[in-house]
């Protein structure tokens, strides 16, 4: 057992995961650290522990994933012991819950890390784990298939679309369909922007509950679910319109994040409404500026928005482009009515102005991300491109919002 606790114990060291090596009626014969089994959920709660090995024993596949209370193990089983995986939290900074999960477990030494693991990156560990304790290799990729439960999953699947279908016929209602889709993207494709326009308001009103089909049976969720697809379309739309990748996902991104905390139906609509709104504006811009602009300057200006909180070159701009530097700075300068060295610093405050209303961070600091230290170099430029210094912007910034709320 020497060989096997040196690598659970290395295993811990490097991904922070507590392995155990657990017989039949629960006795721990393999452990990363010495006292392990004090700070263990699943030593310390023989209910999780059998609750795992119950789920395990039902179960078809060969490694186990399954999810307590948020946290998520991993299990399998090798001769007569049962390698267990875990816990792991599926999010973030979530220490005071997994202290509280301890304690849930009777788990009186809390010295057991709880690491963030996505699920790929457990099963990819438990993989690890299994080849090293079994030496065998080959079909690792379907160690976690679940035959039985893949069966179930897909009879409900096909019985529910068929179901569906025959629904739909019997209420003749005509699916949103990708024909419709496809008409306004070729608006865009072909440059028949004003048809786009137009289209904008008639696509809103035909992407109904009932165009779309049924995705929940709440209305709560068929909006919410309708506002996911409705987002994803729009941001398709904006990037083939001439809208950068950076600022078509940041949108899409940011109403995401904004329809998530969307409590009722009116939150929703009113979070799509404005979304919308943003969307059509970014539309118009980059269209406008596509009818009038070089594709040489929209690269350009795509690069320098992909590198703003780094230093930008000319060079290496004219190199990203593929232009002689000289040449590119005379056309972005005809085409822009100023140099690009002018261009990126405007850009820079744009992003340094949105820092200064929205962050906690101080002018020394946003100096830093922008990559325009020392602060009195950034107070400079500011105070060249807005006519006041970054202080008094967000000053005023701070009193005009308190002045409103």
């Amino acid at each position: 057992m020497k060989k096997t606790e040196f690598i659970l114990n290395k295993l811990y060291t490097l991904h922070h995961v507590g392995i155990r090596v657990m017989n039949s009626n629960g006795s721990m014969i393999g452990k990363p650290f010495v006292a392990f089994e004090n700070s263990d959920p699943v030593y310390c709660n023989p209910s999780l522990y059998h609750l795992l090995c119950s789920k395990y024993l039902s179960s078809t596949a060969t490694c186990l994933l399954q999810e307590d209370q948020g946290f998520l193990y991993t299990i399998f089983k090798y001769m007569d012991h049962f390698i267990i995986l875990g816990p792991v939290s599926m999010e973030d900074n979530v220490q005071h819950e997994a202290r509280t999960y301890l304690s849930k477990n009777s788990v009186l030494n809390k010295t057991l890390q709880v690491p963030y693991m996505n699920i790929k990156q457990l099963k990819e560990l438990t993989t690890l784990v299994y080849g090293i304790v079994t030496e065998e290799y080959d079909n690792v990729d379907t160690l976690f298939e679940n035959e039985r439960e893949n069966k179930a999953v897909e009879n409900t699947i096909h019985k529910e679309l068929t179901e569906y279908l025959l629904h739909k016929s019997e209420h003749e209602q005509a699916h949103f369909t990708y024909q419709d889709e496809k008409r306004y993207a070729e608006y865009i494709i072909r440059g028949e922007y004003d048809k786009l326009y137009a289209g904008m308001n008639e696509l809103s009103d035909i992407y109904t509950e009932e165009s779309i089909g049924t995705m929940s049976e709440t209305k709560l969720k068929q909006s919410e679910y309708k506002s996911v697809a409705w987002i994803t379309l729009m941001t398709r739309y904006a990037i083939m319109a001439g809208v950068s990748d950076t600022t078509s996902y940041g949108l899409s991104d940011i109403s995401l994040q904004m329809l998530s905390k969307a409590r009722n139906l009116l939150e929703i609509e009113n979070t799509m409404d404005s979304c919308n709104k943003e969307f059509e504006r970014l539309i118009k811009e980059a269209v406008s500026l596509k009818k009038t602009r070089s594709p040489y300057i929209e690269k350009c200006k795509s690069y320098i928005e992909t590198h703003i909180f780094e230093k930008i070159s000319l060079q290496e701009i004219a190199k990203e482009v593929g232009l002689h530097p000289v040449y590119l700075s005379r056309i972005f300068s005809e085409n822009m009515g100023m140099s690009i060295s002018s261009y990126i610093m405007q850009e820079k405050i744009k992003v340094s102005c949105n820092l200064l209303k929205y962050s906690d961070k101080s002018i020394a600091t946003i100096a830093e991300y922008m990559n325009m230290a020392p602060q009195s170099y950034f107070t400079r430029i500011f105070k060249k491109v807005m006519n006041k210094s970054p202080g008094q912007y967000q000053k005023e910034y701070l009193d005009k919002t308190f002045y409103e709320s």
